[in-house]
């Protein structure tokens, strides 16, 4: 097991990846609070990690992390009071806890049936898949893209001010051709009483 440094952390993006990762799966109401205080306490109030306050091990191939408070929690339990045993891996009360996140590579497409549960709300708050015993919580994330918004509103009424041109145009286009109307109807109707004078031979 490593103690990880500022400089480990600022020149692997892997690490910070992870635990941002980790940081963002966690919080909410439906999140691991404790777990997620513990890493969150690995950086300042400016959000930079504190050097020396998470752990990385490697344990069948793969890599975990996890934290000082973590690693103390777990000693200091060994030797509470409702202790069982003399030495300390068998009392432990709270096992260690460690983390680890993994990039998928390749889009993943695989159909399930599942048993999804309702918050009261009408929104999904667990999920248990028909070949898994797990219940996994769902978090819900609402966010909001003003950006979005204003072009969408933007695009609307520019969509409105050239519906409204084009009617504006051919209202101007029926007024004018009403008013040219009734001129070519007495211009035909002078040429007709002329046509239908009689001759004085």
């Amino acid at each position: 097991m490593k103690a990880i440094t500022s400089d480990d952390y600022e020149s692997d993006i892997t690490i910070d990846a992870v635990i941002q990762q980790l940081l963002s799966d966690m919080k909410g109401n439906d999140g691991d609070t404790v777990c997620y205080n513990r890493l969150k306490a690995c950086f300042d109030s400016d959000g930079k990690y504190i050097n020396g306050t998470l752990y990385q091990f490697k344990m069948a191939g793969k890599t975990y992390y996890t934290t000082v408070d973590d690693l103390n929690a777990s000693l200091l339990s060994a030797y509470s009071e409702k202790s069982v045993a003399n030495n300390g891996i068998d009392s432990q009360q709270d096992k260690l806890s460690y983390y680890n996140a993994i990039y998928v590579e390749k889009k993943v497409n695989e159909v399930k049936k599942a048993l999804l549960e309702t918050d009261g709300k009408g929104r999904f708050s667990t999920v248990k898949f028909e070949d898994d015993s797990v219940v996994y919580t769902l978090n819900v994330e609402t966010i909001k893209d003003d950006e979005a918004y204003n072009n969408a509103i933007l695009s609307m009424l520019v969509g409105i001010s050239l519906t409204l041109f084009n009617m504006n145009n051919i209202f101007n286009t029926l007024i004018s051709i009403s008013f040219k109307l009734p001129a070519f109807i007495m211009s035909l109707a002078f040429w007709n009483t002329l046509l239908i004078v009689p001759s004085k031979n």
